[in-house]
């Protein structure tokens, strides 16, 4: 007498349902395709005879128009961390970064938490668009804490048009850090 045990019937369910969704991946997929083979093609367009095109204002491409952005003012909302905090903004245009500036002990404290870059900190981007295009106008912070080394990053973005006077941007993170960007043109 051996002392071995008879496999239980149910230690083969799993390898019974995955042979049925194999047969059923590969049998849904052959119908798709035999239906696919049936399908009429689609007709071909008739196309338009040519017209000689005769160039007005509407289809004339619009020359680049440069706009002049400056940073207006920052507004940190929670920082997280008590007191003061160090804070480095950097700012983007479709992506490609343009300027950054140092804000040296922000609050978040209501009252003293909406700052105006120093005098001779004022910070501007110019911007070209044309026609109705947009760009994205994208604003990245990093506080800087009391031990060093950057931490807590806040991140937004808004899209620039030409009749766009004010653009601001919420900067949101990934803990409580939260502030807001503004830029006008002057």
């Amino acid at each position: 007498m051996t002392n071995e045990q008879k496999p239980s019937r149910t230690a083969h369910v799993p390898g019974i349902l995955m042979g049925s969704a194999a047969l059923i991946a590969a049998l849904s997929t052959l119908y798709v395709n035999l239906r696919n083979d049936g399908a009429p093609a689609p007709a071909a367009v008739p196309s338009a005879p040519a017209v000689a095109a005769t160039p007005d204002a509407a289809t004339q491409p619009t020359a680049p128009t440069v706009m002049h952005w400056r940073l207006d003012r920052v507004q940190v909302d929670d920082d997280g961390s008590l007191g003061s905090t160090d804070w480095i903004f950097q700012v983007s245009v479709d992506g490609e970064p343009r300027v950054s500036v140092a804000m040296p002990a922000l609050s978040d404290e209501p009252g003293q938490n909406l700052v105006r870059p120093a005098e001779g900190q004022e910070t501007s981007v110019d911007v070209e668009l044309s026609g109705a295009q947009s760009v994205a106008l994208a604003v990245n912070g990093w506080k800087k804490g009391r031990l060093g080394g950057a931490s807590g990053e806040v991140s937004g973005q808004q899209w620039l048009t030409s009749g766009l006077a004010k653009a601001t941007v919420a900067l949101e993170g990934d803990k409580r850090n939260s502030a807001s960007c503004s830029m006008r043109k002057p």
